[in-house]
């Protein structure tokens, strides 16, 4: 592998998942008050090792993933 595929692999995963850990907390909390009383039980809950919490964290990372082998997919498909 290109180190500048490597790289750019680890930039997508690393602003996905801090986008995870701190701005979902946020939009859950706002939206959905009823599942966590406070912003902090989201981190706590985190901590804790939560795999649901932590299925929250990694989702923008899975949801870009989904969306990068889809397009992919269609590009192959689309191949004489």
């Amino acid at each position: 592998m290109n180190k500048k595929v490597v790289a750019k692999e680890y930039l997508v995963f690393i602003s996905s998942l801090a986008f995870g850990i701190l701005f979902i907390p946020l939009i859950i909390c706002k939206f959905l008050s009823g599942i966590w009383e406070d912003f902090f039980d989201f981190y706590d809950e985190l901590y804790k090792g939560n795999f649901f919490v932590w299925l929250i964290a990694f989702a923008p990372y899975f949801i870009i993933q989904i969306g990068r082998a889809s397009v992919w997919s269609i590009k192959q498909l689309k191949k004489p």
